[in-house]
């Protein structure tokens, strides 16, 4: 794994159950078309973490990013997301 990826993953671990509902209900949020090109890394003190393959994406999900926190908080019972952070992280190549 790339650095950024290692430090995304260690913000997130150990964020429970429902971080794990997130990536259920990401799909349905924002589309297959955005969900093809982002996943859902975890949840950190309301914070919604996203890897985006390109920087293109992440500014597309800012767009709508409050829409996706009014979605997703209405989806889950137990957290609230406050915020969402979309990182650039690519695809690794395979040999």
């Amino acid at each position: 794994m790339d650095r950024i990826e290692d430090t995304l993953l260690k913000m997130t671990e150990n964020t429970g159950i429902e971080s794990l509902k997130v990536g259920a209900f990401w799909n349905e949020i924002v589309g297959e078309n955005l969900a093809k090109n982002s996943q859902p890394i975890g949840v950190k003190k309301g914070t919604l973490f996203v890897r985006t393959l390109s920087p293109v994406w992440s500014q597309e999900l800012i767009y709508i990013k409050h829409k996706i926190i009014k979605l997703m908080n209405i989806k889950l019972k137990y957290m609230q997301i406050k915020n969402i952070v979309f990182t650039y992280c690519p695809r690794k190549k395979e040999n």
